[in-house]
């Protein structure tokens, strides 16, 4: 049935919320047994009665990522917020080139809220890569960096 519902294949990246695999490659695709080697290389063997029941994420097959990243910044910096959000989105534009600025998905950068300590900035930016592998994390890697350069040049430290 696994095989026929044509939801996994082996090579394929996934996920699978049943047992808590947090992700890795589908090594055998079995008539009883599915074996999973998770990112760590330790080998999961799933039944797949187990594995018909839970919801399984596909990565493989996802084109798009997503980098979500939550900033503090100190209360006595929130007047050049709206300069920082902004130099943020353009350090990003400029040093990620698959970030998708379409309106097709999410290019956000913004204030969130106040908290006890400090101030709460969102990034959400969606990319069009795969969540997976050292190309997802080379990009997370730029989305960081140019978040960092554009807080460094505004003069702004992080809470």
């Amino acid at each position: 049935l696994l095989s026929a519902s044509d939801r996994i294949y082996e090579g394929d990246t996934v996920q699978i919320s049943k047992s808590g695999f947090k992700g890795g490659e589908v090594e055998l695709l079995g008539w009883l047994e599915t074996v999973l080697r998770g990112n760590d290389d330790i080998m999961l063997t799933i039944p797949n009665t187990d594995l018909q029941s839970s919801l399984v994420s596909n990565l493989s097959r996802i084109h798009i990522c997503q980098v979500y990243q939550t900033l503090r910044f100190r209360y006595h910096d929130a007047t050049y917020l709206p300069k920082l959000l902004h130099d943020i989105k353009c350090e990003i534009r400029e040093s990620c080139p698959t970030v998708i600025t379409d309106g097709s998905r999410p290019f956000r950068c913004y204030w969130t809220s106040f908290q006890s300590n400090h101030l709460e900035v969102v990034v959400d930016a969606h990319f069009r890569i795969r969540p997976i592998g050292d190309t997802y994390y080379e990009n997370r890697q730029r989305v960081l960096l140019a978040i960092d350069r554009a807080v460094q040049d505004n003069g702004i430290q992080y809470a």
